[in-house]
Order: C-alpha cells, then structure tokens, then sequence
C-alpha cells in the first residue's frame, strides 16, 4: 500500500480552507496529513491580564469621570469640548479594533 503524506500550513485567514483540503487530499488518495499551525497567530493568556484585571475597575471609572465631566464641563462651551474629546477617543478605540482585526486577520462586515 502506497502511502501518500499530505502537507498542509495552516494560517489564521484561512485554517478552514486548509482542514478542507487535507481532507479532499487524503479523501481522494488515502494518506496522513500533517497540517502545519506555526504560522497561526495566538494571543498570549498573560497578554489579555491586563485587559481581564480592567473589567472590574470598568464601573468605577465610569462614575469617576462622570464626577470629573459634571464638575468641570459647566458651561455650553465646555460641554461642546467634551463632546469633541469623547468623540476623539471613540475615533481612536474603533481605529484601534481596526487595527487589531486587520493584524488578526479577521474582518468585520
């Protein structure tokens, strides 16, 4: 019997198109598959620590910067500039989440 070894490297844009594959490969002549991940991104678990330890803090920091902005924003003038600052960091988290999915490979419809 005849041994057919099917390589396979799999990428994080496409690990389904490579399982996919293999199969058909090894469907249509029999065989082992090697399927190669060393090319698939992963997230390190002590990297999302610190995003995990923020959760928590979250509520707190909401109600501290509502204390802040309702302290000091008291004019018409001032609420418009912080309506201008809020609008900036959401522009800059969602370039961020832009980033990260673009680097991750993932798209968003």
């Amino acid at each position: 019997m005849t041994m057919i070894d099917v390589w396979v490297e799999v990428d994080g844009n496409s690990a389904a198109l490579a399982l996919h594959e293999a199969g058909k490969k090894l469907d249509s002549a029999g065989g082992d598959a090697f399927l190669d991940f060393s090319a698939v991104r992963r997230i390190d678990s002590s990297g999302l620590h610190y995003f995990r330890s923020r959760l928590p803090l979250a509520t707190r920091d909401v109600e501290h910067g509502l204390k802040v902005t309702l302290g000091y924003f008291l004019t018409r003038q001032a609420q418009m500039r912080a309506l201008d600052i809020l609008q900036f960091k959401l522009d800059l988290l969602w370039s961020m989440l832009d980033a990260i999915q673009l680097r991750c490979g993932l798209h968003h419809g």
